[in-house]
């Protein structure tokens, strides 16, 4: 599909119209299959990483309770409220626990797909940075367990 003038700059490229005015490029190509290889890889990665780390059950929680005691002390240490009120009301604890376990992914994936099919240099920006964030979290993870609040003995979740 051709690109009219009027959705080109005054030089004819497209960087001075938004993102999200400029005509879609095609879905699949050899870069697109690379890409979703890429992302693939990486997703799988971050989860043997994550799964190998030599996680120890008491640092984890150790390190949960310097969380816990640091919000406690600040004074926004919400999350027993909140937990207390959820379990009282199944039908939302059980809607909230379906939005936590698919909203980032969905999220995630469709935010990319939507970036590489308005404009590849976005996208390409926009992944670079997940995969420095995500490389981030798995060394934090690796470096520093922490347990999630529901798992720390004696903190009232």
């Amino acid at each position: 599909m051709e690109r009219t003038d009027r959705t080109r700059g005054a030089h004819g490229s497209d960087a001075t119209v938004p993102w999200y005015r400029r005509p879609p490029t095609r879905w699949f190509s050899r870069a697109a299959w690379g890409e979703i290889l890429l992302v693939g890889t990486s997703l799988a990665l971050y989860g043997v990483i994550c799964s190998t780390a030599p996680a120890d059950r008491s640092d984890a929680v150790r390190h949960a309770w310097e969380v816990i005691s640091f919000e406690r002390r600040a004074g926004f240490a919400v999350e027993p409220f909140l937990n207390t009120w959820l379990v009282a009301h199944p039908l939302l604890a059980l809607l909230a626990n379906y939005f936590y376990t698919t909203v980032f992914a969905l999220t995630t994936l469709g935010t990319l797909v939507l970036l590489w099919w308005r404009d590849r240099r976005v996208y390409s920006f926009h992944r670079s940075v997940l995969f420095i964030m995500t490389a981030g979290a798995a060394l934090t993870y690796w470096l520093s367990p922490l347990a999630p609040p529901r798992l720390v003995p004696g903190a009232g979740f």
